[in-house]
C-alpha cells in the first residue's frame, strides 16, 4: 500500500540531495547554506503532509515534473542552442518538439502516480473496513476465558450422564455472517499476497466454527453420549480458540500494512492471554 509514498520519498530524497549538491558545487557559503535549507525544508513538508492524499498527489505531480523538465532545459541548452548557424530556422521547431514530448511524457508520469495514490487510497479503505468486521468478531470471542468454559462444560456434560431427564446439552450461540468481508470480496485483490492470506485463514476459520456450531443446533447432537458430546465441545473450543489466533494475525498484518512497520498493540479482554503472537526479534 506504500508504492506511492515510498516513490515520493525516494523523490524527495533525491531532490533534497540534489539542491545540497548544487549548493556545494557553486561552492559560495551563502549558495550552500541556502540549498541546505531548502533541501531540508522540503523533507520537512514532505513528513508533515504525507498523511493528507491531495497533498501527496499534488507532490507526486510535481515531482514527475521536475526531472523531465531538467531533461527538457538540458537538451535545448546544450544540444539544440549550441547547433551551427546553418541550423538556426529549424531550432525554434525542435524546442517546440522537445517541449511537447516533454511535456506528454510528464503527464505520463503524472497520470501513472496518480493511480497509484488511488489505488493505495482504496487499498486502505478496504484494510479499513475488514480491520474493524474482523476486530467485532476477535473481540466477542476473546471476551470469554474458553479454556474454563470447557472445563466447567464438560464437568457438567459428565455428571448429567446419558439419562433423559438428565443428560447436559450446552447451549451454543450462531456467528452473525461475515457482511462486510462478502461484499469486499471483488477487491481484496488490492491486498497484499501476506496480507490477504492472513484475512482469509481467518475468515475460513469462521466458517469452521460456524459448521460446527450448526452441527451441534441440530437434533440429533441431543442422541450422542457423554463422551461424544464432550469431544465436540473439546473441538468447538479449539476451533475458537484458533480462531482468537487467526484474529491477531490478521489484525496484525492489516495494521503493519496501514501503519507500515509499527505494530499495533491490539486492545484485549485478557481472558486468553495465552493465545498470542509469537515474539518479534529486533533487528
Amino acid at each position: 500500500m506504500s508504492s506511492s509514498k515510498d516513490i515520493a520519498a525516494a523523490a524527495t530524497a533525491a531532490l533534497c540531495l540534489a539542491l545540497i549538491a548544487w549548493g556545494w558545487w557553486r561552492g559560495d557559503a551563502a549558495d550552500w547554506q541556502a540549498a541546505l535549507l531548502f533541501g531540508l525544508a522540503l523533507a520537512v513538508f514532505y513528513y508533515l503532509l504525507l498523511g493528507k492524499r491531495w497533498i501527496l498527489s499534488f507532490w507526486l505531480v510535481i515531482l514527475s515534473l521536475l526531472p523531465v523538465q531538467f531533461l527538457a532545459t538540458v537538451i535545448i541548452f546544450f544540444a539544440i542552442l549550441p547547433l551551427p548557424q546553418a541550423f538556426d530556422p529549424q531550432k525554434p521547431a525542435m524546442i517546440t518538439g522537445t517541449v511537447i514530448v516533454a511535456g506528454w511524457v510528464a503527464t505520463q508520469l503524472a497520470a501513472e502516480f496518480q493511480r497509484r495514490v488511488e489505488r493505495d487510497r482504496d487499498e486502505e479503505e478496504v484494510l479499513r473496513a475488514l480491520r474493524q468486521e474482523i476486530y467485532v468478531y476477535f473481540e466477542a470471542l476473546d471476551s470469554r476465558d474458553w479454556t474454563r468454559d470447557l472445563k466447567e462444560t464438560t464437568e457438567n456434560i459428565e455428571k448429567g450422564g446419558d439419562g433423559q431427564d438428565s443428560a447436559y446439552f450446552p447451549f451454543v450461540t450462531s456467528e452473525s455472517p461475515a457482511v462486510i468481508f462478502e461484499a469486499l470480496r471483488p477487491s481484496i485483490s488490492l491486498l497484499r499476497p501476506a496480507t490477504l492470506s492472513a484475512i482469509v485463514r481467518f475468515y475460513a476459520e469462521l466458517d469452521k466454527l460456524r459448521s460446527r456450531i450448526a452441527d451441534m443446533q441440530r437434533p440429533s447432537f441431543e442422541k450422542l453420549d457423554v463422551e461424544r458430546r464432550k469431544s465436540f465441545q473439546v473441538a468447538l473450543t479449539s476451533i475458537r480458540r484458533n480462531t482468537i489466533y487467526f484474529g491477531l494475525v490478521a489484525l496484525n498484518a492489516i495494521d503493519t500494512d496501514i501503519l507500515g512497520e509499527v505494530r499495533q498493540s491490539i486492545p484485549r479482554s485478557g481472558n486468553n492471554r495465552d493465545i498470542r503472537l509469537p515474539e518479534v526479534e529486533p533487528s
